[in-house]
């Protein structure tokens, strides 16, 4: 403990607030030097007088760099590290940061810092220190950065004068300071060069702080002859469209666009052609020119942009493809551009329209771009458009019948009203009917079709709409009675049940189309007549549109303006006529038998809609031509409540009870969606005066129904419930009075009840509960609706202080006192009003408990009871108020019961009673709320009772603690009664310690923990205490001093095995990441030593124990007799494998040691186990030290894993086989097990070798270490593998084969295990190794062919081994046929490709050793393929996979193709041809009896036109493709003399399904070699020959794949405008020939391609 003698009265500090200990420590400023104040501030903290917060405070107070240096070299607390992280990071950031800098020390400071910074403290430090330079001295801040940075890395940078001792590999960490380092170094560090080694670097902040640098180095890497790498183009990205967030002076133009734009030029002048055409125009063009019309920049600027856009697109056609008609895409920006300056973008937007729109153009595509552009100018782009795609003049009627497309809803809302009008009228005349509209929203008129049968919209409703939108109503209503008349007469003649339903909607459509009143009245009573006919009348009275909601409401369907409030008035008392004829007609309905009321629930639901629709046009109208609230409430409201209460009346009817309108819920003003503070005071005046009039019309209909409706008492109402005068829906406005006066006194009634009248008991005899109903007032709503949320605070309080003191006072004093009054009355108060309420509710005195025992003599040892004073528990019951009463019913929310209440229903009423209640501060150490010092007390409570419960003799507080001069605790125990009660328990303590360990002294809870790991073996429920000790120590791992539990947590390891897995969750990474990198060595090295000691201790044990069995033998001791008591025991407890294979996997990946230190332990540790789990570990942890950018360790780590080859490559690692067990297998003829890596699961029994594969195949490696490990590790171990493998065969073969000496004189191929790992490596796509050596090759192909081919003593023995079914069936003999079975295997496809070939090098190279070259892999595939064509079945399956791995039609671009895979095939074919001999075809029995299908592979050796569409000129592209076509019409040439029909569909497969292959250049020259190939305009015979029509043949589904392909993928090289000429030409000479297949094929293409037929 440090020395306690201080300057600093700590118990004061103790006593502090935290408002108040800044203030102290000023003062101790006066008196002290920084530096003093801060040494005994942290020996406080050690001792654990003071907590960390102070220190916290003492940040506050001091910004000295000597507190920032001290806060940071400390290591008794995490948290003060951590503080000073903070302080460093805000120091550096201010205009004082130089003295910080210098005051830390410089950069050697700084490094004497970092090196003993945890690793997680270190990664906060770098960030901190990463992100200063962002301000203020910039440069200088950089220069510092920079040169802490190379002191980091005196490997890379040797000159730097600062270097770092710290070895532990944090470069990951370190690249945090990058950005904030000098441009020369981030122009280093971002070279192509050095990516693989500084791949942490943060791109962002990089582009962010550094963006001129990386700006100049990317667009290098743009402009120089090569492909620019997916990191720099990924970086210009990021600078042209976000990075750096700064502005510049141009106005509306951004850093990122003053990047963009210059780079834009660039890549247009130079016509750069290696970077893809849409990444330039995804992140480029696109969001420059988005954000100039976001910006608004000028339009000398937007023109340059888009002029740049459109020479881009005409430089890149197959750009231009990529456009699309979206919003916000390039030809919808200019566009927008246009609708503001016509005359400077109308050439640049006809040449975008072109580039964008087809010939197939309509008017849905251009429907997309016209949706954002001022309406005003919607309809000139259109014009426009048209003209300029389709041709069309839409002003004029000649030529409108070539307009490509139907009319929709959406196009003509978008353009104004008279030129909708005349577009439709024109296109209509120019077209006709058919095909014109399409049809619209499903809630519209718009959605009826023109046909009952049809799926288009109906023109006569389009044009009824369009009228009425262009104000032209008695036009509308001349048009529509026409209409349904005509439709009318129609329906009469129909005898179609379902046509004339369809039909009688259509009539309905158009009535309410109409904007006619009149019309619709006259349909209504013209619908009547079809109440007989269920299947008209269901779908007439269920169909309602937006536009019959609109025309009901008195409105005009477009446009309220031109109405006065007697016309308005007029018309609402006719639509209040029409809807109750509606509701009429539903009471109708009844009497039939088809009745069904879910037919009429949408006109039952015509009310409420046609009202909320009066509602918001109320406003609307209010808003737009100012109308008065009396006119708006005489023209829309007074009748309107007269209808709604006559149709109530009709409604609650008893004849008409099965419509089910007879709720008191269903005429209800509901409004969802409108806020009631915004409704207008008319359509308050008019929920207020119908709420009235409806309570009048209950109060006739319930006594009606209930006469004793009449004499219930007050203040039962007679007529509705103030809920259900709003149907629940909850008027939220403050002014509730002034709006609504009659609703607004119905609440405050509700609420303010008469207490004589409200507690009488009520009569629960059934006459009385009928009567009362469901109809009374609910508390809650009234109190909602007096309280609204719209209130300020202040006056909630006020209102909720009325309603409060009325029902704890008049509405309680009489059946309750006040406590029981609150407890009721608070289970009403909303959740959100308690808060206020408990503002003005008496508080409780709370009692402090318990407290920590004071003396005036701390040395004085006391007894201590921490249960005295605990505050008593409340228990109190339920009391029952006796009968029930009005208001138990009104606020125990019994009317909440009932979602659809009539006049028949009713409630039940409730068991009314003083709600129970029960409060207890539980038990000590429970879960509750504390202060401080309560926490306090309960944390001294509990390391105690585990000191008397576990401790030694002597007490934990024998003095005072920390001190004698320094007291926080004095000496004290705890009393016997205490100890002695059975509700303590040990893992509530340990838990309350756990979470409340900063409240705690960490030296004490480390004593304690100690105590109880040393008690171990001592005590008899040892679970108790282990599981106690753990959460004590992961308290103290997690906690401000982690490294406190560390030597306690090797003890336990160490010496309990039953605790052995503790390392699990005490000993991990994020525990060593916490702690300073001197613990972290010194627990990694102590918890190393302790595991060495304990096994050679072990050794020591076993040899003693069979030394004394081999004594006891020499004696003569009889072994059998000897007792267990009696046998030699091990003198400790043995270590368990998961404790030695925890230390590998710590430090695997670690960061928190440096790696040649881990090494020497890993090799240690290596050297001494043997176990296979264990040793597993320890090569997966080498092998992770094997990365790309520590060179410097690769060969300690592959001397490391060498000595694990003789294991990994045994016969199997779990039981490796010995010299002794050859020797006793051989005695005793048993086969060794051997794990063949072509069995599944092979993985699972060979765990190293599966390790070291792994890492060969990993993807990161660089040439120069993959290299390296080949040679010292995998090389080396596929010898060992063979010879394994070699000496279990050879044993096999002596077993089985013993009396044979030919089969045991054959030279059997070397194989490791199978031929995976050969594969592996041959052929593995993820390697492409370098350096194989060529023997490895030879192996291999040897090895396939003794597999193709057996000798025929080993044929002889394969048979006889299979013929038997006993000794086929036994595990040895199975591994012996997977290895040197006979015949072809299946799965050729995947055996040695031919396309590995690209993976070696053309010529030798290396230190005189041979490797695989292209030419030797090319040799050795061509044997396989020798030997396998003489083995295969006559089908050749295996064949052609195998060689399909060549052929294949993506080889034909690679760059081996020409030399090595061309000249292949032609030898294959010349050895299939050699074969073909006239003496083979004579022979009856010649082998092989058929020969391979060679056409296809002819097929691959025609000379394909690739790349010369992106990368050469047009003449060269069509030499290319003519000499193509060429060579296809000496093909047909040759097969139109035999059966050609399966050689010609051969080709067509190859050629035209060709184009899913991915080679795009390809594709795009396809159209034009079937130009060259259908050409037959000059022909040798006066007719077509049968090789001139397999021409057309082909070239026509040549033509076919081209167009299935320009609908599919856009980034086709594939100009087709430029062919289009041609195409046409061509298909002309076909329609006009004499051979009528060849006219059917054009006409065929000409059809596909859209081209009009002459």
């Amino acid at each position: 403990m440090s020395n306690m003698s201080s300057s600093i009265n700590t118990g004061l500090l103790r006593t502090l607030t935290p408002g108040e200990i800044p203030s102290e420590l000023h003062t101790l400023r006066l008196k002290l030097s920084d530096d003093t104040i801060t040494q005994q501030l942290l020996n406080a903290i050690e001792c654990g007088s003071l907590s960390t917060p102070v220190f916290a405070a003492w940040f506050g107070v001091c910004r000295s760099p000597v507190v920032v240096r001290e806060s940071l070299t400390q290591k008794l607390s995490v948290h003060i590290r951590v503080l000073g992280i903070k302080q460093l990071k805000s120091g550096l950031e201010s205009a004082q940061w130089g003295k910080l800098w210098d005051g830390l020390g410089g950069t050697a400071g700084l490094l004497d810092i970092l090196s003993d910074l945890s690793v997680l403290e270190v990664k906060a430090a770098c960030r901190a220190i990463g992100r200063c330079a962002r301000d203020g001295n910039v440069a200088s801040k950089r220069t510092r950065v920079t040169e802490l940075f190379k002191s980091l890395h005196p490997d890379i940078f040797p000159e730097t004068a600062a270097k770092t001792n710290d070895l532990r590999p944090l470069t990951k960490f370190y690249q945090a300071l990058i950005p904030s380092c000098t441009a020369e170094l981030v122009d280093w560090i971002t070279h192509r060069d050095q990516e693989s080694r500084w791949q942490y670097v943060k791109e962002t902040k990089l582009l962010e702080h550094h963006s001129d640098n990386l700006g100049r180095a990317a667009m290098l890497s743009v402009f120089e002859d090569q492909l620019p790498d997916d990191k720099s183009k990924d970086r210009l990205r990021r600078l042209s469209t976000r990075f750096p967030s700064t502005t510049s002076s141009e106005p509306g133009f951004s850093t990122s666009m003053v990047f963009a734009l210059p780079l834009l030029r660039s890549i247009v002048d130079t016509d750069v052609r290696h970077v893809e055409d849409d990444w330039v125009l995804n992140n480029l063009i696109r969001p420059l020119l988005r954000r100039a019309v976001r910006k608004r920049v000028s339009w000398s600027r937007m023109q340059e942009i888009t002029s740049l856009a459109l020479k881009f697109l005409e430089q890149h056609r197959n750009a231009a493809k990529l456009l699309t008609n979206a919003k916000g895409d390039v030809l919808h920006m200019v566009a927008s551009c246009w609708s503001r300056r016509s005359t400077l973008f109308e050439a640049q937007l006809k040449e975008l329209l072109n580039i964008v729109f087809s010939n197939k153009t309509c008017f849905e595509d251009i429907e997309n771009l016209i949706a954002g552009i001022p309406r005003s100018r919607r309809y000139a782009l259109l014009c426009l458009s048209c003209q300029e795609v389709m041709g069309v003049n839409l002003d004029s009627e000649q030529g409108l019948s070539k307009a490509r497309g139907t009319l929709t809803p959406n196009l003509l809302d978008k353009i104004e009203a008279p030129q909708a009008m005349g577009l439709f009228k024109r296109l209509r005349s120019a077209r006709g009917d058919i095909g014109l509209v399409e049809l619209g929203q499903y809630s519209s008129v718009l959605v009826t079709t023109r046909t009952p049968d049809g799926y288009e919209g109906d023109p006569d409703i389009y044009h009824l709409v369009l009228l009425n939108r262009n104000g032209l109503y008695e036009e509308a209503e001349s048009y529509a009675a026409k209409i349904l008349e005509a439709r009318k007469k129609t329906i009469r003649t129909t005898s179609n049940r379902d046509t004339r339903a369809e039909l009688a909607v259509s009539v309905w459509a158009c009535a309410n189309a109409s904007g006619s009143l009149t019309l619709l009245a006259e349909t209504v009573q013209w619908a009547r007549g079809f109440v007989r006919d269920q299947l008209t009348a269901s779908k007439l009275f269920s169909t309602y549109f937006d536009e019959t909601y609109r025309l009901l409401s008195g409105f005009l369907i477009h446009g309220y303006d031109v109405l006065k409030p007697h016309d308005l008035r007029r018309r609402v008392e006719h639509a209040n006529v029409i809807m109750l004829d509606l509701l009429d007609i539903a009471c109708a309905a009844l009497r039939e038998p088809s009745f069904r009321s879910n037919d009429w629930l949408q006109t039952i639901d015509v009310f409420m809609r046609v009202v909320k629709e009066r509602v918001v046009l109320s406003a609307n109208m209010k808003k737009e031509i100012g109308a008065e609230d009396e006119d708006l409430y005489y023209a829309l409201w007074e009748d309107t409540i007269t209808m709604l209460v006559r149709a109530e009346r009709l409604a609650n009817h008893e004849d008409y009870e099965k419509l089910g309108a007879n709720t008191i819920v269903t005429f209800n003003l509901v409004f969802p969606g409108i806020k009631p503070r915004t409704l207008e005071r008319s359509t308050w005046k008019f929920i207020d005066n119908l709420a009235k009039v409806r309570d009048d019309l209950w109060k006739e209909l319930r006594p009606a129904k209930y006469p004793d409706v009449l004499s219930l008492p007050d203040p039962f109402p007679r007529g509705l419930a103030v809920q259900q005068l709003l149907a629940g829906w909850t008027p939220n406005v403050a002014d509730l009075y002034e709006l609504a006066p009659y609703i607004a006194s119905r609440v405050r009634t509700a609420l303010f009840v008469d207490p004589e009248a409200a507690l009488k008991p009520v009569s629960p005899d059934k006459i009385t509960q009928q009567a009362i109903g469901v109809f009374v007032d609910s508390y809650q709503f009234a109190l909602r609706a007096y309280i609204p949320d719209v209130c300020d605070s202040k006056e909630k309080e006020k209102r909720l202080r009325q309603v409060w003191n009325h029902a704890t006072g008049p509405l309680s004093e009489r059946r309750m006192g006040p406590e029981e009054a609150v407890r009721l009355w608070k289970q009403f108060i909303p959740s959100d009003l308690r808060l206020i309420l408990s503002e003005f509710l008496p508080k409780k005195e709370s009692v402090q408990w318990p407290i920590v025992p004071t003396s005036d003599d701390p040395s004085d040892t006391q007894e201590w009871n921490p249960l005295e004073g605990r505050p008593a528990d409340v228990k109190i019951k339920a009391r029952k108020l006796g009968k029930a009463t009005y208001i138990d019913i009104s606020t125990l929310g019994a009317h909440a019961k009932h979602t659809r209440p009539d006049l028949k229903s009713h409630y039940q009423l409730p068991n009314s009673q003083v709600p129970a209640e029960t409060s207890s501060v539980g038990s000590i150490w429970g879960y509750r709320s504390r202060t401080s010092a309560e926490t306090e007390a309960e944390g001294l409570a509990a390391l105690l009772y585990l000191d008397a419960k576990y401790g030694s003799a002597g007490r934990l507080l024998t003095t005072p603690f920390p001190s004698s001069d320094d007291v926080l605790y004095p000496c004290v125990y705890l009393d016997e009664d205490f100890l002695s009660s059975d509700r303590l328990r040990v893992p509530d303590v340990a838990s309350f310690i756990s979470h409340h360990c900063g409240d705690i002294p960490l030296p004490l809870v480390h004593k304690i923990a100690g105590t109880l790991v040393g008690r171990f073996s001592s005590k008899p429920n040892p679970h108790i205490l282990e599981n106690a000790a753990f959460t004590l120590l992961r308290t103290l791992s997690e906690n401000d001093r982690p490294v406190l539990a560390f030597e306690l947590a090797i003890q336990v390891i160490m010496e309990q095995p039953s605790a052995s897995s503790w390392h699990r969750m005490l000993f991990n990474n994020g525990f060593l990441q916490r702690i300073p990198a001197s613990d972290a060595r010194r627990c990694i090295s102590t918890y190393a030593e302790a595991i060495g000691n304990k096994l050679d201790a072990q050794k020591l044990d076993a040899q003693a124990i069979i030394e004394a069995e081999h004594g006891k033998k020499t004696n003569g001791d009889d072994a059998t007799t000897t007792s267990p008591k009696d046998a030699p025991q091990p003198n400790q407890p043995f270590i368990k494998v998961v404790t030695l294979k925890s230390l590998a996997q710590l430090l695997h990946g670690s960061t928190y040691i440096g790696d040649d230190a881990a090494l020497e332990i890993l090799s240690n540790l290596s050297r001494r186990i043997t176990h296979i789990d264990v040793r597993l570990n320890i090569l997966k942890t080498l092998l992770s030290k094997l990365v790309v950018d520590r060179p410097e360790l690769w060969n300690r780590v592959l001397s490391a894993v060498d000595p694990f080859i003789p294991l990994a490559g045994s016969l199997n690692e779990r039981e490796p086989m010995t010299d002794d067990d050859w020797t006793q297998a051989k005695k005793t003829m048993t086969m060794p097990k051997i794990q063949l890596m072509t069995k599944p699961g092979w993985q699972e029994e060979s765990p190293m070798l599966d390790a070291i594969l792994n890492q060969y195949v990993r993807r990161d490696g660089s040439g120069d270490l993959l290299d390296r490990y080949s040679k010292r590790i995998i090389f080396p171990l596929i010898q060992v593998l063979k010879q394994q493998t070699a000496r279990w065969a050879t044993f096999f073969l002596k077993k089985y084969a013993s009396d044979n000496d030919t089969v045991l004189e054959v030279d059997l191929p070397p194989i490791p295990r199978g031929a995976t790992i050969l594969e592996h490596i041959l052929t593995n796509p993820y390697v492409k190794a370098r350096r194989v050596p060529q023997a490895l090759l030879d192996e291999y192909v040897a090895y396939m062919l003794f597999k193709i081919s057996p000798p025929k003593p080993i044929r002889t023995l394969n048979n006889t081994l299979v013929d038997d079914p006993a000794v086929k069936s036994r595990p040895e003999v199975q591994t012996w046929l997977d290895l040197y079975g006979n015949g072809v295997e299946t799965a050729w496809l995947y055996r040695l490709p031919f396309n590995s070939i690209e993976y070696f090098e053309d010529q030798e190279q290396g230190d005189g050793s041979i490797y695989v070259t292209r030419r030797a892999f090319q040799k050795r595939w061509f044997n396989m393929f020798t030997a396998l064509l003489w083995a295969d079945n006559s089908v050749y399956g295996q064949l052609q996979a195998f060689a399909s791995t060549l052929t294949n039609s993506n080889n034909q671009t690679r760059s081996w193709w020409n030399e090595y895979g061309k000249t292949t095939i032609e030898a294959m074919l010349s050895y299939v041809n050699s074969i073909r001999t006239r003496d083979w075809e004579a022979n009856p029995h010649r082998k092989p009896a058929v020969l391979p299908q060679t056409f296809h592979w002819q097929l691959s050796l025609l000379t394909y036109p690739f790349n010369y569409l992106a990368y050469g000129d047009q003449e060269t592209r069509e030499q290319a493709c003519k000499a193509f076509a060429n060579e296809l019409a000496a093909i047909l040439d040759n097969i139109s003399n035999s059966v050609y029909h399966t050689r010609l569909t051969q080709i067509k497969d190859h050629i035209c399904d060709r184009s899913s292959a991915r080679n795009t250049e390809f594709k795009s020259n396809l159209m034009l070699t079937a130009l060259y190939l259908g050409d037959i305009s000059k022909t040798r015979l006066s007719w077509l020959t049968t090789a001139e029509l397999l021409r057309v043949d082909l070239a026509a589904d040549m033509m076919l794949a081209v167009e299935s392909l320009m609908l599919s993928d856009q980034r086709l090289h594939l100009d087709y405008e430029t062919f289009k000429s041609r195409l046409k030409s061509l298909l002309g000479t076909w329609v006009t020939s004499e051979n009528e297949e060849v006219r059917r094929k054009g006409y065929r293409v000409r059809a596909v391609f859209n081209f009009d037929v002459e």
